[in-house]
């Protein structure tokens, strides 16, 4: 597998693990009414601003957070904005070249300290820092007597089902 196919396959999963626990969000009854449910946003949140801060590293732009702990936006409105960055993930990890996510980019951290990561690593990075807080509202979830997504299962389901589906559509 060339290295930008894993870096794609990688962007992916994190999207399809996205969309799983944001539909149990959004659908499970009482999901967003439990005593937790202002952690589980915070925990949301945080990690969506950092895909959005690495996203702003990765194309060599600012952005506008000054912490990577904002504000939490509104549960649909942050639904909404993490579904288009996952989308803007796969799509960049798609099409970038292997030099491209070579390649090293200096930036600031929010703290104001400096960081350099090459594209591909802060592509890893926003794909495990998401399946880490995840986890984090997936055992809130869980404590709670709501079942966790079946999208939650894992990599390894992830690519059964996206080779099962190229298998039914070839």
């Amino acid at each position: 597998m060339p290295p930008s196919s894993a870096f794609h396959t990688l962007a992916a999963y994190g999207a399809w693990e996205n969309d799983g626990l944001y539909t149990i969000l959004e659908t499970a009854p009482g999901a967003l009414d439990v005593e937790e449910a202002p952690i589980m946003l915070a925990i949301l949140n945080h990690a969506y601003a950092v895909s959005r801060i690495f996203q702003a590293h990765i194309l060599g732009e600012t952005h506008p957070y000054r912490s990577a702990n904002p504000d939490p936006l509104p549960f649909d409105e942050l639904a909404a904005n993490v579904r288009s960055t996952d989308h803007w993930y796969v799509d960049y990890a798609r099409s970038a070249k292997a030099a491209e996510l070579d390649e090293r980019v200096d930036f600031r951290f929010t703290s104001g300290e400096p960081g350099c990561m090459s594209r591909g690593e802060m592509v890893l990075h926003v794909v495990n820092h998401g399946t880490y807080h995840r986890g984090n509202v997936g055992v809130i979830l869980l404590k709670n007597g709501i079942p966790v997504p079946s999208g939650t299962a894992g990599l390894p389901d992830f690519l059964s089902l996206t080779r099962s589906l190229k298998a039914v559509s070839a």
